[in-house]
């Protein structure tokens, strides 16, 4: 398999349930980088939350993070950034208070919520991102402007806001979900694949020669873009259905075993 850059999802993808990344998937990385392989992290998790990844990661070319509304190089230099518009980031806010879930924003290394719930706290410690009580969010997001908006709630209720939400934004905003209960909103038009896409221009890669792992909703832009898409072996079955290949699961460092097989050796 010739392959001239590797794209992945963080979370449920190359990180095991404890958010560790393996020894052995970063040394399957590397050795992949040594060759001239691109390595691209693709994740919904917001710049700050993404970098003690990419550190550990260590071979990293860029990386695109809020699902592709943000585009980083290596030295942490901003290639490509888009921020919500504050009308837009408005009607999400009243549409999401309608609902009555937990939501928060993001400014720096930080998310801001206007009321406290258990899954901010949650929040906190799997994205390694401090949270900040927030009065007035949105007289704070006229000078804070957000690449984001992030709910979290029950599976149930973020399908029904998922499925209802063209019918309240049409186009003017993106809507995805990484996990079951995280619905995530982003600018217009913004997905992981028009990221990655932006980056092959940028760095002179192919499309057609990358290579893709995806477990959810907000990786089909990234695995329909590419050349060769995998799904996680705990993908969504609707990742599974569109992709080339289907590895182990992100338990099984599946990502490190698939490159291993079709691509190192």
């Amino acid at each position: 398999m010739s392959v001239q850059a590797v794209a992945f999802d963080l979370d449920d993808t190359l990180l095991r349930d404890d958010r560790t990344v393996s020894v052995r998937t970063v040394k399957v990385l590397r050795a992949l980088a040594e060759k001239g392989v691109l390595i691209l992290p693709a994740s919904g998790r917001a710049r700050r939350s993404m970098e003690g990844y990419v550190h550990t990661i260590g071979c990293a070319s860029a990386f695109i993070a809020c699902n592709g509304a943000e585009v980083w190089d290596a030295r942490g230099e901003c290639l490509l950034q888009e921020a919500l518009s504050h009308d837009d980031a408005l009607k999400v806010i009243r549409f999401l208070e309608q609902h009555g879930v937990y939501f928060h924003t993001y400014w720096e290394d930080g998310f801001y919520y206007s009321s406290y719930a258990e899954a901010a706290g949650t929040y906190a410690i799997s994205s390694a991102l401090s949270g900040h009580l927030c009065a007035d969010l949105p007289g704070f997001l006229q000078s804070h402007p957000t690449a984001k908006i992030l709910c979290i709630d029950d599976p149930v209720v973020i399908t029904r806001m998922r499925e209802s939400a063209p019918e309240v934004f049409g186009d003017s905003v993106s809507v995805s979900t990484s996990k079951p209960n995280f619905l995530e909103i982003t600018p217009s038009g913004t997905s992981k694949g028009k990221a990655l896409a932006f980056l092959a221009e940028h760095l002179g890669f192919s499309l057609a020669q990358t290579l893709a792992f995806g477990d959810s909703l907000n990786d089909l832009s990234m695995l329909r873009a590419c050349g060769t898409s995998v799904a996680m072996g705990n993908a969504r079955c609707e990742v599974q259905a569109v992709c080339t290949f289907v590895a182990k699961t992100n338990n099984e460092d599946g990502v490190a075993d698939f490159l291993e097989t079709h691509v190192l050796s």
